[in-house]
């Protein structure tokens, strides 16, 4: 018995819903203000949120996929690693202390 194909109709109608749940779906979704990225892996990281404006609820810091994190979040958090970065560099290459040969004379 051959597959029936699916009429104009019935792939508008289809369409039409998936088109419709995807805006619902938008609709209700909420979005959080982070503080700022803690910590990092390979595919997440460590978000310190923000407490809700309506609420004023404070929310605990939770691992997130990389792809939630917005672009400027992301890149505040790299700007960060950089200065790390460069202020352990930059410790490695003072001098420490440097010990002081005394000389003494015998007489």
């Amino acid at each position: 018995m051959p597959k029936r194909k699916t009429t104009t109709a019935a792939k508008d109608i289809a369409k039409k819903k998936k088109v419709e749940a995807d805006t619902k779906m938008a609709e209700t979704e909420k979005y959080y203000e982070a503080r700022g990225i803690l910590q990092e892996t390979t595919t997440q990281y460590l978000i310190d949120w923000a407490p809700d404006s309506d609420t004023g609820e404070e929310y605990d810091p939770s691992w997130e996929p990389k792809e939630n994190a917005n672009q400027l979040l992301v890149a505040d958090w790299n700007k960060f690693k950089e200065q790390e970065s460069q202020k352990k560099s930059a410790r490695k290459k003072s001098p420490r202390g440097e010990a002081v040969s005394r000389e003494t004379s015998a007489t």
